[in-house]
């Protein structure tokens, strides 16, 4: 019984003693090591990052806030973001770290590519012909290929998608034409000439090897409308930047099908906008090398954002120049026009 009551007593004297244990221990807060993010467009950078956990001697979980806060807008330079938690005896633990946004303008990839084979074979009237150009290059398709120059020999025709020449030829004689090539990020050309040999039923019966049919239209489309855009010959620089531009028309057009867009907007967008219709809009863009809105950090493929910053501003107005026979103004806004365009091209695909 004594040692009941004197294990009695000492509960007592403890639970009222005058000089509790206080808690003075902060909380510790977990480092994180400092952020560079990099941008190739000179304005502030959307920069997410992971806010850091607390523990405490005492408390089950402290709350930890940072300044500035994750998924916000950090200016070119560098920021010190300052994170704290404190616990309900009032003590804070805090920590720091420094996020680095560089503009980098010339930090993109150095992207070319080159026309194989160097010369290709001669062809014989009648006779079935087909030879494949290969874009060697350091960058994915897909390519458009077209006729800058000069004239394939009548019968032939080269395909705006697969850069196959194909056909039978129908014409004798020397022919010297240029090929370009594009994806709409890096472009090249190349001289070639070939000589359409006559057949020797030709040659015994003296015969003319047929009358050339619809004339020297050099290229033929996977999609039937290319052949039209690309004359025989090319006479003028203003010429030349017409068939350009009509061929990167098509060239978006093939890359909106490749990457299957789907995406629809109903309203209007603009600088300062943010909402979900800016990331579609941004990932619709980045389909094609075109309008690329970044290429690298926030922007770019897989990095999309709900801003509508200055990179989509100039995106969109890529895009308006591209299509500037059906929008008069490309003054960067996704207006009701821009956005017919651009609802069709994905509709369609």
């Amino acid at each position: 019984k004594s040692v009941l009551i004197k294990t009695f007593r000492d509960v007592v004297v403890n639970f009222m003693d005058p000089t509790p244990v206080l808690d003075t221990v902060a909380p510790v807060i977990a480092t994180v090591a400092d952020i560079t993010e990099y941008t190739n467009v000179n304005e502030s950078l959307l920069v997410t990052f992971v806010t850091p956990t607390a523990t405490d001697n005492v408390d089950a979980s402290v709350s930890v806030s940072c300044t500035p806060a994750s998924s916000t807008l950090f200016a070119v330079g560098t920021t010190t973001v300052n994170c704290s938690g404190t616990d309900t005896a009032g003590n804070t633990g805090t920590t720091s770290f420094d996020v680095g946004v560089v503009f980098a303008p010339d930090l993109s990839p150095i992207q070319s590519v080159e026309i194989t084979p160097g010369t290709i074979p001669n062809g014989t009237v009648g006779s079935t012909y087909n030879q494949n150009l290969v874009a060697s290059t350091t960058i994915n398709g897909p390519y458009v290929w077209a006729i800058l120059n000069g004239a394939l020999p009548d019968g032939l025709d080269l395909s705006s998608e697969t850069g196959v020449i194909g056909g039978t030829p129908t014409m004798t004689g020397d022919f010297t034409f240029t090929v370009f090539v594009t994806n709409g990020t890096a472009s090249t050309t190349r001289s070639y000439t070939m000589n359409i040999a006559p057949t020797p039923a030709a040659v015994s019966t003296g015969g003319s090897g047929g009358g050339g049919g619809g004339g020297n239209g050099p290229i033929v489309s996977g999609t039937g409308s290319v052949g039209q855009v690309l004359g025989a010959s090319t006479t003028s620089t203003a010429e030349l930047l017409k068939k350009l531009k009509d061929l990167y028309k098509l060239l978006f057009g093939l890359q909106m099908k490749v990457a299957q867009c789907s995406y629809t907007w109903d309203e209007d967008l603009s600088f300062g906008n943010v909402d979900i219709d800016v990331k579609n809009l941004q990932m619709a863009l980045n389909y094609s090398s075109l309008t690329t809105v970044a290429t690298i950090g926030n922007g770019s493929v897989g990095h999309e954002t709900t801003y509508y910053g200055n990179a989509t501003k100039n995106a969109v107005i890529k895009f308006q120049n591209i299509f500037s026979n059906e929008i008069s103004d490309p003054n960067g806004v996704f207006g009701s026009s821009t956005r017919a365009i651009l609802n069709n091209l994905c509709k369609t695909n």
